[in-house]
């Protein structure tokens, strides 16, 4: 017997990484005029993709379910609808849309309160003396269950933002950051993948 699938609502465009901690977390619902964003949201050529929380000691092959939408898939963005999504994410991909005229998925894989290195990618050794305090089992826990999982998806590049995790580590976490970006890229087989991301001031500085 010959069985047959069908995929409909397809759309080929381009799809971005956002991760980081509670500033890429923070949903559209409680930004500045977030109601009125949400029902604004009217823009179906634009694709969410959220992933639950999952920390791992070994790479994960698929996504968990996330607590606000449900199992990961891929949601159309439309009138209250996107409340629950990160506002970061959101804002970025609306922008691109406009801009660029075509699709945009956005996949989401961001954890509050979490630190920059559980999302590189794990290292026997780290690399130089930057790194040398960091136990090497500290890396790569959410990123063996959150990242690995969409890091095969063709991706244009990622956005982080990340939040006060690290403050403690002054122009340390410069190495982190490049450690982090390097893992990706190298993880994505393309070392010039595009790779923004926000420097931020401390907390009440």
């Amino acid at each position: 017997m010959l069985f047959r699938s069908r995929c409909t609502d397809v759309l080929f465009g381009e799809v971005w990484l956002g991760s980081g901690q509670s500033n890429m977390v923070w949903i559209l619902t409680n930004s500045q005029d977030g109601g009125r964003e949400n029902d604004a949201a009217d823009f179906p050529r634009i694709r969410t993709f959220t992933v639950g929380e999952r920390p791992s000691d070994q790479p994960q092959l698929e996504p968990p379910a996330n607590a606000f939408n449900g199992p990961s898939e891929w949601r159309v963005c439309g009138p209250r609808k996107m409340g629950y999504t990160s506002a970061v994410a959101y804002f970025f991909a609306r922008e691109l849309h406009r801009e660029l005229d075509r699709p945009v998925g956005i996949v989401v894989s961001a954890s509050n309160g979490t630190r920059i290195e559980p999302w590189s990618r794990s290292v026997a050794t780290p690399v130089g003396p930057e790194l040398s305090d960091v136990p090497p089992n500290e890396y790569g826990t959410l990123y063996n269950g959150m990242i690995a999982p969409v890091m095969p998806l063709a991706k244009r590049g990622v956005i982080w933002y990340q939040g006060e995790g690290n403050v403690g580590d002054g122009m340390k976490y410069a190495a982190r950051m490049r450690a982090l970006i390097s893992g990706w890229r190298t993880a994505s087989a393309d070392r010039a993948m595009p790779f923004y991301f926000v420097q931020l001031a401390p907390l009440n500085w």
